[in-house]
């Protein structure tokens, strides 16, 4: 099966593509003879990892994106303390921790199910990972809709990094905008100079999204926002 490419949801984003890109980076200082992040971490053949081996993997792989504010792959969004996966029996389950104080937890998730169809260390904690936040994204999903608790969340809001104003019209354009008008969300520096744009749900976020994925535009936050009921 193969994973989506891109998740979203209350609790995450989460783009893989980004994530096998951010595992495959060199790394200096490591061991002798390793070359990536992954190598690195010591991601082994997918025949060799018991659950105690995915599942720490995976805490190991979090942590490095959790310590890295660069990377684009995983984004927490604000109203999730943490997201944290534990060794249960033959499987995972996911602790989801709110800022609120509140715990959520899902069901087991079995450790076949986690990595089937892996061919390597790499594919199986990707996999998890994609697991991982789809069940963080449907834990906080399901707790707003029992409890209320989301009912002002109603959309994304999405900095997209730029360099230079070449992008801005094309932008504006693919978001179905009158010319001009997308200089509403740009973000410019000390000297003026445009920087990126954020687009909030007033705007088509989706058609910027697609468009900064087509170019090879850089996502400096993509999140949840929470905005005044009478906005």
């Amino acid at each position: 099966m193969t994973e989506p490419t891109t998740i979203v949801g209350p609790a995450c984003t989460l783009d893989v593509d980004i994530l096998r890109a951010w595992l495959a980076q060199p790394v200096t200082g490591g061991s002798e003879g390793v070359a990536t992040l992954a190598e690195d971490m010591g991601l082994d053949e997918v025949e060799t990892m018991s659950t105690e081996d995915v599942t720490s993997s995976l805490q190991a792989v979090l942590n490095a994106l959790d310590d890295d504010d660069e990377q684009d792959a995983l984004i927490v969004h604000d109203a999730v303390e943490r997201i944290d996966p534990r060794l249960s029996g033959d499987g995972v389950i996911v602790l989801v921790d709110l800022r609120n104080g509140l715990r959520l937890a899902s069901l087991e998730q079995e450790h076949k199910a986690l990595t089937r169809r892996a061919e390597n260390g790499v594919d199986a904690v990707v996999n998890t990972v994609v697991r991982v936040a789809t069940e963080a994204n449907d834990l906080v999903r399901k707790y707003h809709e029992v409890s209320g608790a989301g009912a002002e969340v109603t959309g994304r809001e999405v900095s997209i990094r730029l360099a230079g104003e070449e992008h801005l019209a094309p932008l504006g354009e693919a978001m179905g905008l009158r010319p001009g008008a997308i200089n509403a969300v740009v973000q410019r520096n000390q000297v003026g100079e445009v920087v990126g744009v954020r687009i909030d749900r007033q705007y088509n976020l989706d058609a910027a999204v697609a468009y900064a994925r087509e170019h090879g535009l850089r996502f400096v936050e993509d999140r949840e926002t929470t905005y005044d009921s009478g906005a």
